[in-house]
């Protein structure tokens, strides 16, 4: 017959016994809380280090309080009043008549004298024959071939 395995006292699925042990996670947190008070004790006397320093320092020269100012850019002292002045500057070349090339004969007429000109007589035209037309290519030729297999097309007239 078969044989029959003894009994076993107690339920049938028993818990785990082997529990998570609890020093080792003690001594993990108390080495680690420590560690966190030694780096906050040393960046505190390293702050500490740092401001004796900066008040024991030598100041150093300002280009603020040199003679010579420093090469541009440069920050503005009065925020906008260099915009103000160079479009008052602008303006006053737009208004105004004066010499572009006093040897080529070029002048500067007001903007508003222009516009009337420009109404009066129009914009200058291009001559009759106009920009020379592109070259076309032979139905043979897809790349381009050579100068001499191309055709022109003459402007009809």
């Amino acid at each position: 017959m078969a044989e029959t395995q003894p009994m076993r006292s107690g339920p049938p699925h028993a818990h785990e016994s082997y529990d998570v042990r609890f020093w080792p996670i003690v001594w993990f947190s108390l080495g680690l809380l420590l560690l966190v008070v030694l780096v906050l004790v040393v960046l505190h006397w390293m702050v500490g280090y740092w401001t004796s320093q900066r008040g024991q320092a030598v100041r150093e020269f300002s280009a603020l309080e040199a003679k010579q100012l420093p090469p541009a850019p440069r920050l503005e002292i009065a925020s906008g009043a260099e915009l103000q002045e160079l479009r008052a500057h602008e303006e006053a070349l737009l208004d105004s008549y004066g010499w572009v090339d006093r040897d080529a004969g070029l002048v500067r007429i007001p903007i508003e004298r222009a516009i009337e000109l420009i109404g009066q007589q129009g914009l200058p035209a291009r001559s009759r024959g106009g920009p020379p037309r592109p070259t076309e290519v032979g139905p043979n030729d897809a790349s381009g071939g050579s100068n001499a297999q191309r055709q022109t097309r003459e402007p009809q007239p």
